[in-house]
């Protein structure tokens, strides 16, 4: 025998084994993958349809039945199916060729009896709850077979991560569908997985004689919500220091909390938390672990200290002559209301604690009198807005003799500065400055002795109105 010619024709053997074995993986992945895109069309196109029935009963539609299924939508699905697993059984090697009909079959099953179990009740409530979980079920099969096929094309077994994530957007979007409390059927969300589940496992039976082992990734979604109702966007991931964010699984079951950094999560174990962020600057990842200890979700938390203020005028508190400082005279003073807003206006900075650290100011008035404002810490704290109000005055024992604007020549103009830099109580419970350059000037006027306070923060001036001068405290 020539040994040669021997070891080459086994070479050719292995080959064209090797060969067959690939084209019936990438035939079988392909008519996996092409089941799953065509059930997710039929459902959307099923979800379109309940979407043309909102509002029917104020439109006088008493027959629903008269709003027939999408006739073109089914056609079409089943055209394309047919030519993909005409083009994979053109590859070759395919395990079962010719099967598009008996596929399209138990698609047709399936997608009847999810159709029959996500009812839509009997209003527009139940419609969209409806709508929004035959979507969700379309999207897991699509990405479940999704998953199996690039298992079965790679050769390797499916990758558990690109089933969580499939499965974790459907038991979100179940979740969430039930929140409205509108939904026709509520708590399925483990029926419908396990229906997804056996209908995954007999097409991949059917499309190869030895099909892989699909195997179910245990989903855990979660859902956060901010405790401050304002921003608007309250499942935001981006939160204010000292912010507290609710955050639960979805569908409800138990789970082990923890997270990292200076962050806290409480309680440590149950099926929802509250995640309170650092009072210092941090990224935070709440992670959700399973009764398998498994982890079965995460959410990454940024948190920002404050950046910035704007204020502006809220009123003036002495118009005209209604003021408890009397009537005209020759003495000055002021009263103010300002509103000022903690930036970024994006996070709320209710749960922070901030303080004017005032150092304190030394004038002389133009008359050569020496004058002083003592050092002083003003805490404060914002509304979840980020609101504050800020009075600003001089009190009624704190009226100025309008003499000092005299400087032996005329009576002049005369200003001087307030400065009042801004801290918050950072995690250590140090006090950080993030605003060091805010100032409160007080303005006088010499030829009417009014006088008048501002709010100066960078090219954001807040500026009152010009009164007095007065008689005299009431």
């Amino acid at each position: 025998m020539n040994t040669t010619r021997g070891l080459l024709g086994l070479s050719i053997v292995i080959l064209l084994c090797t060969i067959g074995t690939a084209r019936a993986d990438i035939c079988t992945a392909t008519k996996a993958s092409t089941t799953g895109k065509e059930v997710s069309i039929l459902l959307k196109c099923a979800a379109k349809q309940v979407k043309l029935r909102l509002g029917a009963e104020a439109k006088g539609v008493v027959d629903l039945k008269s709003m027939p299924y999408d006739l073109n939508c089914l056609r079409n699905s089943k055209n394309r199916l047919n030519q993909k697993f005409q083009s994979a059984d053109g590859i070759g090697g395919c395990l079962h060729e010719g099967d598009a009909g008996a596929i399209q079959a138990d698609i047709d099953l399936f997608t009847s009896d999810v159709l029959a179990a996500l009812p839509e009740g009997g209003g527009d409530g139940g419609r969209i709850c409806a709508i929004a979980k035959i979507t969700a079920a379309g999207k897991l099969i699509a990405g479940t077979l999704k998953c199996q096929a690039a298992a079965i094309r790679d050769g390797t077994p499916v990758d558990p991560a690109c089933l969580l994530g499939a499965e974790t957007k459907f038991a979100y979007s179940f979740g969430a569908a039930e929140r409205s409390d509108t939904c026709a059927v509520t708590g399925d969300t483990s029926e419908i997985d396990s229906r997804i589940a056996a209908f995954v496992a007999d097409i991949l039976s059917a499309l190869a004689d030895t099909p892989p082992v699909v195997g179910r990734a245990a989903a855990c979604a979660l859902t956060s919500e901010t405790v401050s109702p304002v921003p608007a966007n309250r499942a935001r991931t981006t939160v204010g220091i000292g912010e507290s964010v609710v955050i639960s699984t979805v569908p409800a079951q138990a789970a082990t909390w923890t997270v990292n950094g200076k962050s806290t999560v409480a309680p440590a174990a149950g099926n929802a938390t509250t995640f309170t962020a650092s009072a210092s600057p941090e990224a935070s990842t709440v992670i959700a672990t399973d009764a398998g200890g498994k982890e079965c979700g995460r959410i990454t938390f940024t948190v920002v200290a404050p950046t910035g203020l704007t204020c502006a005028l809220t009123r003036d508190l002495c118009p005209g002559g209604d003021c408890p400082w009397g009537g005209v005279g020759t003495n000055m003073g002021h009263a103010h209301l300002f509103t000022c807003t903690v930036e970024p206006t994006t996070v709320s900075f209710y749960n922070a604690r901030f303080q004017e650290n005032i150092p304190g100011e030394n004038w002389t008035w133009p008359d050569g009198t020496a004058d002083t404002r003592a050092k002083d810490i003003v805490r404060w704290r914002p509304k979840t807005d980020n609101t504050t109000i800020d009075r600003v005055a001089v009190r009624p024992r704190g009226l100025i003799p309008g003499a000092r604007l005299n400087d032996g020549k005329a009576v002049v103009d005369f200003s001087f500065s307030v400065r009042v830099p801004e801290e918050y109580r950072d995690q250590t419970g140090a006090w950080v400055s993030w605003l060091p350059g805010e100032d409160h000037p007080r303005d006088f006027q010499g030829s009417t002795l009014a006088s008048r306070a501002r709010i100066v923060v960078g090219k954001n001036v807040a500026t009152g109105t010009f009164m007095g001068p007065f008689d005299k405290a009431k």
